[in-house]
């Protein structure tokens, strides 16, 4: 089994390249769509970790979050956030994607009390203000996927005194960079900065971690403790 998936490491690196090379929404949709049935089969060769990391941050940051909390999981992909949100005792989970066949294995899951199709960036939510008491974006923001100006629209649907959580690839391409600058310009606004947001860079490669990000500076020195618990991550894109 190790062989195999060593042998496919290569193939499956190339597949995550052109997925962060893609920076037209609707091109990106399509490449997720035909990529979805053998997602979760390539980021466990990858030993992606964000899921976890994510859902570490999040019963971090919020300790008394209760298990009966409504959480919107964005670019949910197929599920995997949902897991270990799910593994920590999280039942009520809602997911939103724009790619159709991603919800599709969402969905087959069985985790999700609700899944929905939606464009962030071009639709709004279909939920109502402050519906949520978290929400999480992971490895997803970016101007291919969730662009930075769909930001005031997951605050719009998060419970004011609860908080956002975003994870952003801590890549030092042009287009990552690019990505964290704009969130720089959306940080500065008046919106952002009366909520209780917190902005998290996920490291690259094989050993992912995660830190939180000032929005100043690439990092801020407060490096998140990870969970002992096993698993691998989704959302590489």
């Amino acid at each position: 089994m190790a062989q195999e998936e060593g042998e496919r490491l290569p193939q499956v690196l190339a597949r995550v390249e052109a997925a962060h090379g893609i920076t037209d929404l609707t091109q990106n949709l399509h490449f997720y769509d035909r990529w979805a049935p053998d997602y979760d089969q390539d980021v466990t060769v990858l030993q992606y970790r964000a899921p976890r990391l994510a859902v570490d941050c999040l019963t971090q940051a919020l300790p008394a979050l209760a298990p009966d909390a409504l959480i919107l999981d964005v670019a949910c992909g197929t599920g995997l956030v949902a897991s270990e949100l799910q593994a920590r005792g999280f039942l009520r989970l809602h997911g939103v994607d724009g790619s159709p066949e991603m919800l599709k294995q969402a969905q087959a899951r069985g985790l999700y009390q609700s899944l929905s199709l939606c464009t962030l960036g071009q639709e709004l939510l279909p939920n109502s203000e402050g519906t949520f008491d978290a929400v999480l974006i992971v490895g997803a923001l970016s101007d291919g996927q969730v662009p930075c100006r769909a930001i005031p629209e997951l605050l719009r649907v998060t419970k004011p005194e609860l908080r956002v959580e975003a994870f952003l690839r801590a890549g030092r391409t042009h287009s990552q960079r690019g990505t964290r600058n704009r969130c720089r310009e959306v940080m500065k606004s008046g919106e952002w900065q009366s909520r209780r947001t917190r902005r998290y860079l996920l490291t690259s490669g094989r050993e992912q971690k995660v830190k939180r990000w000032s929005g100043v500076s690439d990092y801020q020195d407060q490096p998140i403790q990870p969970s002992v618990q096993g698993g691998s991550g989704s959302h590489s894109g």
